[in-house]
């Protein structure tokens, strides 16, 4: 990593010496919590339970990380206390799996309490559990098998993936989950050293476990996860050891999308004005920190902040179309077309998860539409859907069109459906 990109985050901890006091201090506390778990834990007992006492201001889109929390030791736990209604998984590293407990009237799950998962997780979590991974992985191989049928919903970012989810929610035969972050530390190496990675085939267990608890606490006929953009490189890892699982994808219209991208990465700099110092010399370091050689090498076409946006876009649907050369049956849910025809495209999905929704499910689903379940977040939809007031991204509007042509997909500024792209019978009327 380059000194600019250092330097940053130095000044990112300057700049509010009370965060980085809690850093300092829960970095403290997790080690002590490691130590404990490592040396006390066995096999009878291996989780163990942590009271949290204290938590660090939160932004939106910060990583779901133990080190958000002050901890007091409070005991150990046998594997079944993981299967409680109000203990979530949270987390995981290289060594252990972290769940939170909340209150057991709190179903941080349901898009009412908040519209991301790992969110209201931070807000609402009581206690922090710690597991080492082995035990873990071994405890699921246990567990019964279940019906209940998965499926991973990717997208794009900024393009109504969370209305999606809830309305999947609405059926009340989908257990719909809007970007849990469990699978932070699997997408980080999955991002750094590829999809062959052999660690990488623990995220099929962990979407079993999920599954299973779908199963036992609602009766889902589906468990929908809905993965955060960067997570959908965990798609042929999944496909490759657990080809049963479906695929969904979500995009929306590509100007669209990059505008909504720079008017959330202006609402986030102002909530962080040190971030204000960001530039697309830094992302582009950044890009090539987290990512592969082959992933980012295209990412120097980006010339500001527009292009490195539209880079970002245009690259994650070259990803889905590459998931389809692949042979993997994702279909893809397109925005305007979702509005267009909700009812249409509802029907659509239903067959293929194989669920048949009644109308009345539909029905449900529909009351969807009228939500903001973001209103007031850095991501809500105020912050999506204003246009630019800037005319500048006007004046490279070739070197986007150059990106998305590099990159295989269709022009920003252009209309062409992707491949797989879900078109209801009104539509094509």
């Amino acid at each position: 990593m380059r000194p600019e990109v250092i330097w940053m985050f130095v000044r990112l901890l300057l700049s509010n010496p009370l965060y980085s006091l809690h850093i300092i201090f829960a970095s403290l506390s997790l080690l002590l919590q490691k130590a404990i778990i490592g040396l006390f834990t066995g096999t009878v007992s291996p989780v163990s339970v942590f009271y949290i006492y204290g938590r660090r201001k939160y932004l939106d889109v910060d990583a779901p990380l133990p080190i958000n929390f002050l901890l007091l030791f409070g005991g150990w736990l046998k594997c079944e206390a993981l299967l409680k209604k109000n203990v979530t998984l949270y987390c995981t590293d290289q060594n252990f799996a972290y769940f939170v407990e909340t209150e057991s009237h709190v179903n941080v799950y349901n898009s009412a309490v908040s519209p991301f998962v790992y969110i209201g997780q931070f807000n609402c979590a009581k206690k922090l559990y710690a597991i080492q991974i082995g035990d873990f992985l071994e405890y699921i191989r246990q567990l019964p098998q279940c019906t209940t049928k998965v499926a991973l919903l990717s997208n794009t970012g900024r393009c109504g993936s969370t209305l999606l989810t809830q309305m999947l929610e609405g059926t009340g035969r989908v257990l719909a989950l809007s970007e849990p972050e469990s699978f932070f530390y699997e997408t980080s190496v999955c991002l750094k050293r590829g999809p062959g990675e052999p660690m990488l085939g623990r995220i099929v267990p962990m979407l079993t476990f999920y599954a299973y608890c779908a199963s036992i606490h609602g009766a889902y006929d589906l468990i929908c996860i809905k993965l955060r953009m960067y997570s959908q490189c965990l798609v042929p890892v999944v496909h490759a050891h657990a080809p049963w699982i479906y695929h969904l994808y979500n995009y929306r219209n590509g100007i669209d999308t990059v505008e909504s991208f720079m008017n959330f990465f202006d609402t986030y700099s102002k909530a962080v004005p040190v971030l204000k110092v960001l530039s697309v010399d830094f992302a582009k370091d950044l890009v090539t920190s987290l990512c592969s050689d082959d992933a980012s090498e295209t990412a120097d076409m980006a010339t500001d902040g527009f292009s490195f946006a539209t880079w970002m876009v245009a690259r994650a649907l070259s990803e889905y179309m590459g998931f389809r050369e692949k042979g993997i049956n994702i279909p893809c849910v397109k925005y305007e077309l979702l509005l267009e025809d909700p009812r249409g495209n509802l029907e659509a999905l239903s067959h293929h998860f194989g669920l048949e929704l009644t109308s009345d499910e539909i029905d449900n689903a529909l009351l969807s539409l009228n939500k903001n379940s973001q209103e007031g977040l850095i991501f809500g939809r105020d912050n999506s859907f204003r246009r630019l007031k800037s005319k500048r991204h006007r004046d490279i509007r070739q070197d986007c069109v150059d990106i998305c042509k590099r990159m295989g997909v269709p022009s920003i500024y252009s209309d062409e459906l992707l491949p797989g792209v879900i078109t209801t019978s009104r539509r094509r009327q």
